[in-house]
C-alpha cells in the first residue's frame, strides 16, 4: 500500500530528471539510483530487494553489486543526495533574496516547496526512510537536516526578536510549522493535472507569513 501515499503520476515517473543530474555517478550507477529511487519511494526500503533492482535495471545480481555493494550504500547515496541537494538550494535561495526577514522566509519556504514538488520521490526518500540508514550515513544527513532547520529558524527568531513577525509560541515550533507548509507537496503535486508549482510556492510563502504573523 506504500504507493497510495504518493500521486499516480509520481508512482510511475519515468522521467530522467528525478535526481539532481549536478549529483550523480558517471555511467551505470546513475541509472541504478534513479531505479533505486523509484523502488524505494512506492515501495519502501524495506519492501524492495536487490533482486527487484536488478531486474528492474537489467542487470544480473553480480553485475549490480558491482557497482553497489549493499541496499544500505544505495539508500546513503540517495539520502545523501537529497539533503547535500535540498541545502545548497536552500542557502542559494536565502543568498539571492533581501535581505529583510519577510523576504527571507519568503525564499526560503519557496524553494523548499519547488524543491519537494520536483524531486518528489527524492523527497518521499528522504523524509519515510530516514529511519532506515546505516550509522555510515547518519550523522551527515542529521547534519545537513539541521543545518537546513537551522537557516529558517534562525530566520523566524530574529524576526521575531525584532518586531517583524509575532509568534505566541517557542520559535521552534513555528519553525517546524513552516517547513511542514512543504513536506506534503511531493505526495500530491502532479503538474499535469494543471498545477504550476511557482502559484503553490508563493501560496505556501504568503502561509507561512501568517503563521508567524508578518508585520
Amino acid at each position: 500500500m506504500r504507493s497510495l501515499t504518493l500521486s499516480a503520476n509520481r508512482c510511475n515517473d519515468s522521467s530522467d530528471d528525478i535526481l539532481p543530474s549536478n549529483r550523480l555517478p558517471k555511467g551505470a550507477k546513475a541509472g541504478i539510483l534513479k531505479a533505486a529511487l523509484r523502488l524505494f519511494a512506492t515501495k519502501g526500503f524495506a519492501g524492495a530487494s536487490m533482486r527487484d533492482l536488478s531486474q528492474a535495471v537489467g542487470l544480473q545480481p553480480a553485475s549490480l553489486y558491482s557497482h553497489y555493494k549493499s541496499k544500505d550504500i544505495i539508500l546513503g547515496t540517495l539520502i545523501d543526495i537529497g539533503h547535500s541537494e535540498h541545502l545548497a538550494q536552500m542557502e542559494q535561495a536565502l543568498a539571492d533574496a533581501d535581505d529583510d526577514y519577510c523576504s527571507q522566509l519568503s525564499a526560503y519556504v519557496q524553494a523548499n516547496t519547488r524543491f519537494h514538488g520536483d524531486y518528489a520521490l527524492l523527497a518521499t526518500v528522504i523524509n519515510l526512510e530516514l529511519h532506515a540508514l546505516s550509522d555510515e550515513f547518519m550523522a551527515a544527513a542529521l547534519a545537513a537536516r539541521a543545518r537546513s532547520i537551522q537557516l529558517v529558524m534562525e530566520i523566524i527568531t530574529q524576526g521575531a526578536k525584532e518586531g517583524v513577525f509575532n509568534i505566541a509560541h517557542d520559535p521552534r515550533l513555528a519553525t517546524s510549522a513552516v517547513c511542514a507548509i512543504s513536506l506534503g507537496i511531493s505526495q500530491w503535486y502532479n503538474a499535469e493535472d494543471g498545477h504550476n508549482l511557482d502559484n503553490i510556492a508563493l501560496a505556501n510563502s504568503d502561509f507561512a507569513l501568517r503563521l508567524v504573523g508578518a508585520a
